[in-house]
């Protein structure tokens, strides 16, 4: 309700709230603004991650003229922010570090450079396909330990206690809540239901089934076919 009565509630269809939200997030990255998208499925961040990437090389933020395949198949160009998924001492890269990619050799070698230090790393093709990915979308869990100045998270029957909390606790100026939702009345069920689900350990069968789950709808072949 209080967010409500701060106007960080927002309500529509999934089509309408990923739209809302990429376009967001896609003119707060011109802007300068450090901000996270809380997605309740990898699949549903990946598809994030893709529309902003869409929308920030129509803005000429990023140069597509040379594009490899990160994890996943994500398309990573200069401009881009990634996120690197192992550590690496010899790299000097760790997981789930964040990174502005500043140059795609044809080789698929990246040069990224760290936004907080301005620290640069060569990554090799090998580590860029099994370990770099886009990140302006994340689940729950990755956000764990971040800050931005805005958040924005997914309300839809996927979000769990865990990443609610960690969803709407990780900005340091707004924390906009996205329902998937017919109205206010029904965002509001939705949240409260969302804080009755954990994500512990629920056997071989929910595993199978969330896998399936994260996988529904996951079309690469776009990209693929661009680069």
């Amino acid at each position: 309700d209080e967010l409500a009565a701060r106007g960080l509630v927002q309500v529509g269809t999934l089509e309408d709230q990923l739209e809302r939200i990429a376009n967001t997030v896609a003119l707060e990255e011109q802007l300068g603004t450090d901000s996270i998208v809380i997605a309740p499925t990898n699949a549903a961040a990946q598809r994030i991650n893709h529309a902003i990437f869409d929308r920030l090389i129509a803005a000429g933020v990023i140069d597509t003229s040379t594009v490899t395949l990160g994890r996943d198949g994500d398309p990573i160009a200069a401009g881009a922010r990634v996120a690197t998924r192992e550590n690496d001492r010899e790299l000097g890269v760790a997981n789930r570090q964040t990174w502005t990619v500043q140059q795609v050799n044809a080789d698929g070698r990246i040069i990224v450079t760290d936004p907080a230090t301005g620290h640069r790393r060569t990554l090799d093709a090998d580590y860029v396909t099994k370990n770099v990915q886009l990140a302006y979308a994340v689940t729950g869990h990755g956000a764990q330990g971040m800050t931005v100045d805005t958040a924005h998270t997914i309300l839809s029957d996927e979000l769990t206690a865990s990443g609610a909390y960690v969803g709407l606790t990780r900005g340091r100026h707004a924390n906009v809540l996205h329902a998937i939702a017919y109205d206010h009345h029904d965002a509001r069920e939705q949240f409260t239901e969302a804080f009755t689900r954990n994500n512990a350990d629920l056997g071989i069968q929910a595993a199978r089934d969330q896998m399936q789950r994260d996988l529904a709808g996951l079309d690469l072949s776009e990209h693929r076919t661009q680069v």
